[in-house]
């Protein structure tokens, strides 16, 4: 006979790494000369991940050491995922880019919410990018370091 009390224990466990907040985004727009830029982003925020400090310590060790993060003393301060679906226009490649949240606003919420991802790149090494997310229009502004004239915008649900 099942336990029910090892289901709700199970459960917990699986549902361990639910997520706070999770946008799914549209980008639509172009580079400056022109060339068209598509790409779809979901965004996923660990809501269980402790705030992190504004320190520099490995998140591991807790212990200084060269390759440290540094990201926001804010409560709301966490570690999540942007995912690239798809993209045209040579935006950013697909796949998942570890996400350091300063700012994890919800939806309506009076804040952006707001965040800082890196790339890594074999001609100039690896480059840190932000989003920006507007909580009333739910409007997304990417600024990409390798692309400085430009903020890319688009919507998310």
């Amino acid at each position: 006979m099942i336990n029910p009390f090892k289901i709700i224990i199970l459960f917990f466990i699986l549902t361990a790494n639910a997520y706070a907040n999770i946008y799914n985004c549209n980008i639509k727009d172009s580079f400056n000369n022109g060339m068209f830029v598509e790409a779809n982003l979901v965004i996923n925020v660990d809501e269980n991940s402790p705030s992190k400090p504004l320190v520099t310590i490995n998140p591991k060790t807790g212990i200084y050491e060269k390759g440290d993060i540094i990201v926001s003393s804010d409560v709301d301060g966490r570690i999540g995922q942007l995912i690239v679906t798809s993209q045209t226009g040579g935006f950013l490649h697909k796949g998942s880019y570890q996400l350091y949240v300063s700012r994890n606003s919800a939806p309506g919420s009076n804040n952006y919410f707001t965040g800082v991802f890196y790339e890594a790149s074999a001609s100039v090494g690896d480059i840190v990018h932000s989003l920006t997310i507007s909580p009333w229009n739910m409007q997304i502004y990417v600024f990409l370091s390798d692309q400085p004239e430009k903020v890319f915008k688009g919507t998310c649900k």
